[in-house]
Parts: structure tokens; sequence; C-alpha cells
């Protein structure tokens, strides 16, 4: 008899795998269906299934009736269930929801405002690589008293690179008005160049102005016309 009883408890496990194997596609089916819909219009339709499927505890359906609920467009704003659902999703773990509760604790939007836990859901987001998440952070650990922390600009800088690393020409940019003349840092004439350079290149407006200016006068470059018209029409097409 006691042969039989490991055989029964992997059959056991067995079946419990393939049901949730099978309930996880079945979600995942669903998740796309109600993704369809919203694309094509059918608000209502779609708000149903994700509400289904959030109930049943999707941390992507869950973040999504966040979205349903803060998105004007969709004619359902109501900031108070969309902190509900956003914060479901984000103690599941969703960065992007980690990420907009953020900015509803930042703004009092759906409840009052609180500097501490908005922090705390930003850096949740931004520890997962959320891009706009870190270019936050950093911008928060610069301003830093305004939201009841010390000014670290290691931190801020450390943030900012991080979402820079990424790819994000922002954060670029605001780590070389960290460094630029007349800023929070040090002047470094050679990391302001650099950093407004890969901003730039990625096609932050600023950052072009700033180089087509630098070059144009001679600051922290030697002085080059043909740098400062280039990159004076770059930010020309920008804009257009």
């Amino acid at each position: 008899m006691t042969k039989k009883y490991p055989i029964i408890f992997t059959v056991i496990l067995l079946l419990v795998g393939i049901i949730y194997i099978f309930s996880h596609n079945s979600d995942d089916k669903a998740l796309r269906k109600a993704d369809d819909l919203y694309k094509s219009g059918q608000y209502t339709s779609a708000f149903n299934l994700y509400r289904e499927l959030a109930e049943k505890d999707n941390i992507k359906a869950q973040r999504k009736m966040g979205d349903f609920y803060y998105n004007t467009s969709t004619q359902r704003k109501d900031y108070g269930q969309a902190l509900y659902w956003y914060t479901k999703s984000a103690k599941q773990g969703d960065r992007d929801a980690q990420y907009e509760l953020a900015s509803l604790y930042f703004s009092g939007k759906g409840t009052k405002k609180n500097y501490k836990e908005a922090v705390y859901w930003l850096t949740k987001s931004a520890e997962q690589d959320h891009v706009k998440a870190q270019d936050v952070l950093g911008w928060v650990y610069r301003e830093g008293t305004m939201y009841g922390l010390p000014k670290d600009y290691v931190k801020a800088e450390y943030w900012y690179k991080k979402a820079a690393d990424q790819g994000y020409a922002p954060a670029s940019t605001n780590i070389a008005k960290m460094y630029d003349r007349y800023s929070l840092l040090p002047p470094d004439g050679k990391k302001a160049i650099y950093w407004y350079t890969k901003a730039a290149e990625l096609g932050d407006v600023f950052a072009q102005n700033q180089l087509s200016r630098k070059y144009h006068f001679g600051v922290d470059v030697p002085r080059d016309e043909k740098k400062a018209e280039y990159w004076a029409q770059k930010a020309s097409e920008r804009r257009n």
C-alpha cells in the first residue's frame, strides 16, 4: 500500500500542473482578446473582460483596470478606482502599475498626497528598469527636500544614468544639466558635452540647442560653426 502513495501524489501534482497551465493559457488568450477589443474602440466589452480577469488576480488585467479609470478617453475616469486597481497590480510586481501608482501619490489624485508612498513605488518600478521611473527618481533625488528627502546628487545621477543607458534622451539631458555651468554639481564641461551629445543624437531638442550654442560660442568646446549650424538645423527639424 505504501508504494501507491508516491504514485498518487505524482498524479495529483501532474493534474494540478495541467490545470494551472490550462488556466494560465486561457487567461492569456482572454487578455489578448480584451486588448484587441480596446484597440478597436469597444471599450465596454474590453472593460468587462479586463474586470473579469482582474477579479481573478490577473496582474496585467488589474493594471489595465487602473488604466481605464485613469484614462479620460474611456469615459470612466475615477482616480479612486485607479488607485485601487493599480495598488493590487503593483503589489504583485507590475512595474507599470507601480509607476502609475507613484504618480497618483505624487499628484494627490484619488488619495492624499503622500511623497513617502510615491517614492516607495517609484523606486520599486525603477528597480525593474522602468525607464521613466528611473528618470523621475533621479529628479526626485535632485530636488530632495521638496519631497521630504535630503538632496542626493549621487543618487540623482545614478538613476539618470540608468535611464540614459536605456536610450532615454531626457535622462541624458538631465545629467548634462547637472554638470553644466552654474548648475548643481561642480562644473565639468567634458561631461556636460558628452551627455548633451548623447541626448542630441537621440533627438532631444534642448540638447541640440545647447550644443549649437556651445559650439557657436566655444563654451566647453573649441568654436566650430559647422557643428553649431548642424545642431541648430537638427533642432529646427525636430520642432517642425
